[in-house]
C-alpha cells in the first residue's frame, strides 16, 4: 500500500498549487474539468485509492459487505457504492469460495491406539472402521473395507468352529494386523499434520500393498480353519460310525468313505 504522504505531495503539487492553470482548461472532449479534481479528498466520506487494501477490498466485493480502512489508518467509513452498482449477490460469493479441504473428520488417533492395545480381532476390527471414517484415497479406503469384511468372517468362522478347530492366531494378532492398521494410521496422521506429498505419496502406496497382503492372508487363515475343521468333522464321524458298526447299528451300504 503506498504511503498516504506520498499522495498528499502529489496532490498539493498538482491539484492544490496548480488550479490557476487548469480552471480555464477544456477536457479532450470538451466538457469542462470536473470541479471535484480541486476538492480535498481527505474530507470526503469515501475512502481515498492509498488506503485501499486491495485483497480486504476483493473479499467485500465477492462477499457483498462493506470494506472498512484497516485499523491504524483512521476512520473506519464505510464505501458509498456508486451508483447503478450493487453489492456482488450473497449466493455468487458462495459459489467462488474454494471448496473445502476436508469432508471427513480427522483421524481420532487417540481412539485407536485404545483399541489396538487390545489386540483383539474384536478389537482390530473397531479400529480399522476408525480408519474408514477419514480421508483415504479410493483405493486404500476400497481395500480397507474389503479387510473389515473378511476379518468379521474370520471371526465367524473361529467361533463357528472353535470346537473342532482352534487355528494358531499369534502371528496375526501380534504382528500381521496391527502393523497393516498402524502403516494405514501412519497415512492419515501425515496427511492431517500436512507434511511433504512425496511421503505421504509412498506411504500411500505401502499402505495399500499392506492391505492387499493382509487380506490375501486373512482369506488363508479362513480357508484353512474350513479345511482343518473338515477333517476333524470328518474323522469325528468316522468314529463314531465305527462305534456304532461295531454294535451292529450301521449298514455296510451307508459307511463314510
Amino acid at each position: 500500500m503506498i504511503e498516504r504522504k506520498f499522495w498528499e505531495e502529489v496532490r498539493s503539487h498538482w491539484i492544490l498549487e496548480a488550479p490557476s492553470q487548469i480552471s480555464d482548461r477544456k477536457t479532450s472532449s470538451g466538457g469542462e474539468i470536473d470541479p471535484s479534481l480541486l476538492e480535498d479528498p481527505w474530507g470526503q466520506e469515501g475512502i481515498p485509492f492509498d488506503m485501499v487494501d486491495y485483497d480486504d477490498a476483493m473479499e467485500a466485493a465477492l462477499t457483498g459487505e462493506s470494506y472498512q480502512v484497516p485499523k491504524g489508518q483512521g476512520q473506519k467509513p464505510k464505501v458509498a457504492p456508486r451508483q447503478g452498482i450493487q453489492p456482488m449477490p450473497q449466493s455468487f460469493a458462495q459459489a467462488v469460495k474454494p471448496p473445502e479441504k476436508r469432508q471427513k473428520p480427522m483421524f481420532d488417533s487417540a481412539g485407536f491406539e485404545e483399541r489396538m492395545e487390545r489386540r483383539t480381532l474384536t478389537d482390530y476390527i473397531e479400529a480399522g472402521k476408525l480408519l474408514l471414517k477419514c480421508e483415504l484415497p479410493e483405493k486404500m479406503e476400497k481395500l480397507g473395507q474389503e479387510l473389515l469384511d473378511r476379518m468379521s468372517v474370520l471371526q465367524t468362522s473361529i467361533r463357528e468352529f472353535e470346537k473342532v478347530y482352534q487355528p494358531d492366531m499369534s502371528q496375526f494378532y501380534d504382528c500381521y494386523i496391527p502393523d497393516t492398521l498402524q502403516l494405514a494410521a501412519s497415512y492419515l496422521e501425515y496427511v492431517d499434520a500436512e507434511i511433504d506429498g512425496d511421503i505421504i505419496k509412498e506411504t500411500e502406496k505401502e499402505a495399500a500393498a499392506a492391505l492387499e497382503t493382509l487380506i490375501s492372508g486373512v482369506n488363508e487363515k479362513i480357508e484353512e480353519i474350513y479345511r482343518y475343521a473338515k477333517i476333524e468333522i470328518h474323522a469325528q464321524a468316522r468314529a463314531l460310525e465305527s462305534m456304532m458298526s461295531q454294535d451292529g447299528y450301521v449298514d455296510p451300504n451307508f459307511k463314510i468313505r
